[in-house]
């Protein structure tokens, strides 16, 4: 009786705890909307291009004025830019099959969340090298365009993108923690979406341990929006229906975690990218949660 009273409490929680955040994700929605929409208007609209500058450089997106001596262009990193036409070497349209190639090329952090991965992968000899939290090493590797696998302290995550249908990829993977207590892990089924700026991630986990699953599910919700070349806004939530959320990296030892919660941004330069996020833990008993923890993440693009 006891622990169904617990039980019952516990779900209560949880019920409350995403209420809340729906209502927040609706409250921010109407202010993100005008600007998801026009910029998929633009998508649909105009073609893009490859512009190779006098100098060598070369860089793609969209033009968005129409001014014969000066047009003003929008990178597929979000910048916007004034080209004179003068300093052009060479314009060229890009097909609709090369564009969706060339836009994931342009962000090599699309396989990324702040804690786990999205459903875009990694392409065929793509590497990138990190840390979380300063002392926590991260690896992953583009086996192929569909295949990859990424290191962590003490795991390792192999996972395949086998289905992309335009903007949406879907994607099946393994974390398998190992530690000299147990040996378990979380399968993970992920679907992202994703445009020019926009990305929203959304699967869920089930727990296993000693090749056994439990039934246990987790349910992950992520997105980002790139504000400009340097700076992408980013969320990861996670929330636990079973209670093993505190067990499993980067909340090992935190037991009573049941939901995280988490807001940051990514700042990007020339192949680093550094996350610095507020992640907030909450517990069955909302006094046993944290104000937030500051999460810090650093990867190079080899």
């Amino acid at each position: 009786m006891k622990h169904e009273s617990r039980r019952n409490c516990r779900v209560s929680f949880q019920i409350t705890v995403l209420r809340s955040f729906f209502v927040a994700i609706l409250a921010v929605c109407p202010l993100l909307l005008p600007i998801t929409l026009r910029a998929q208007s633009d998508s649909a609209t105009a073609p893009l291009y490859k512009i190779t500058f006098r100098d060598g450089t070369v860089v793609f997106g969209r033009f968005i004025s129409k001014d014969l001596k000066e047009e003003l262009f929008r990178t597929t990193t979000g910048e916007e830019i004034d080209i004179r036409l003068a300093t052009v070497e060479k314009l060229e349209i890009i097909s609709q099959e090369d564009a969706a190639d060339i836009l994931e090329a342009t962000n090599q952090n699309a396989s990324r969340m702040l804690f786990t991965s999205t459903a875009t992968p990694l392409r065929a000899g793509q590497v990138y090298i990190g840390t979380q939290e300063v002392a926590m090493p991260l690896l992953g590797v583009g086996v192929t365009d569909f295949f990859n696998v990424a290191f962590g302290f003490l795991y390792v995550a192999p996972r395949i993108t086998p289905v992309r249908i335009g903007p949406v990829e879907i994607s099946a993977g393994v974390y398998y923690f190992v530690n000299k207590q147990m040996k378990s892990g979380l399968a993970v089924w992920n679907t992202t979406y994703t445009d020019e700026r926009l990305s929203v991630t959304a699967g869920s986990g089930w727990n296993f341990e000693s090749g056994e699953a439990d039934g246990e599910m987790m349910i992950i919700v992520g997105g980002s929006y790139i504000m400009n070349e340097k700076l992408t806004v980013m969320t990861e939530n996670l929330l636990d229906l079973n209670g093993r959320l505190g067990r499993w990296f980067p909340f090992g030892g935190l037991e009573w975690v049941r939901t995280v919660l988490s807001i940051g941004v990514r700042v990007s330069g020339n192949n680093i990218a550094t996350d610095l996020a507020m992640v907030f833990p909450i517990g069955e008993n909302p006094n046993d949660s944290f104000a937030f923890i500051p999460w810090l993440g650093f990867v190079y693009n080899l």
